[in-house]
């Protein structure tokens, strides 16, 4: 399995941008020093998550599933992100469901979940950003053949 890391913690703010209740990830991404859950300072702490495709296995047939799970980890991509924490909201299982990704691909992240104070102190969208945003799944699944039109 290709593990592709999306974000990583720094001093700088990069690549890191709200929309309304989202927040929106470019390819390494550095988000401040703030607990994506509550809000308040996060001191440092960071926790590394892991997001790849969704599981279908279960609603397979039974011999498609294991050849699907065989695939997956063979040829299948996750991504890993570096979310900073607070010690009173240190993620347990509970707490990880907080942030919930909504569309993870090699151009975007973009998460549902992220506390408010953390939304205002980002930027809104830059326009390209907003332009990536707003392409639906089929214009972004068959980009290669609209781009040799």
């Amino acid at each position: 399995m290709m593990e592709i890391p999306f974000s990583e913690q720094s001093g700088a703010l990069r690549n890191a941008y709200r929309d309304r209740a989202f927040l929106v990830l470019q390819m390494g991404a550095s988000l401040p020093d703030v607990c994506v859950v509550c809000g308040n300072p996060a001191a440092g702490n960071v926790v590394h998550r892991r997001f790849g495709p969704p599981d279908i296995w279960w609603v397979l047939p039974p011999l498609t599933d294991l050849l699907y799970l065989v695939l997956q980890s063979a040829f299948g991509t996750r991504y890993t992100f570096d979310f900073p924490y607070c010690r009173s909201c240190i993620p347990t299982f509970v707490q990880f469901t907080r942030i919930r990704p909504i569309r993870i691909d090699e151009d975007l992240a973009v998460f549902r979940g992220a506390s408010q104070s953390l939304l205002n102190l980002l930027p809104p969208m830059a326009p390209n950003v907003a332009a990536e945003r707003s392409r639906g799944w089929l214009q972004r699944k068959f980009e290669w053949l609209l781009d040799n039109v």
